[in-house]
């Protein structure tokens, strides 16, 4: 049984998420404090509004943060691939 199926982790899991993912990230080969900077882009934004595009053989998301900036990913096979970013007005 892998470590992150124990009760032990679901335990901290449910205690100390923070942490949790932490010690998931370091088991799994991620760098521990890539959630550090996902905290600190998120927790700043106000608005996240996810927009699907292109076609259903070639999907498409994008996903803009306070109408001001959009992360662009896009399907290859049954990979999400992070395609870029833009940084404009998304109000209209």
């Amino acid at each position: 049984m892998h470590i992150l199926e124990t009760r032990w982790f679901r335990n901290l899991l449910s205690h100390q998420p923070n942490e949790a993912f932490r010690l998931a990230s370091r088991l799994e080969g991620l760098s521990p404090d890539i959630f550090d900077k996902a905290d600190e882009i998120f927790s700043a934004v106000e608005t996240i509004e996810f927009c699907p595009i292109g076609t259903p053989k070639e999907p498409g998301w994008i996903i803009v943060l306070d109408q001001r900036f959009s992360l662009w990913f896009y399907q290859k096979d049954k990979k999400w691939i992070y395609d870029g970013f833009e940084i404009g007005d998304y109000s209209g």
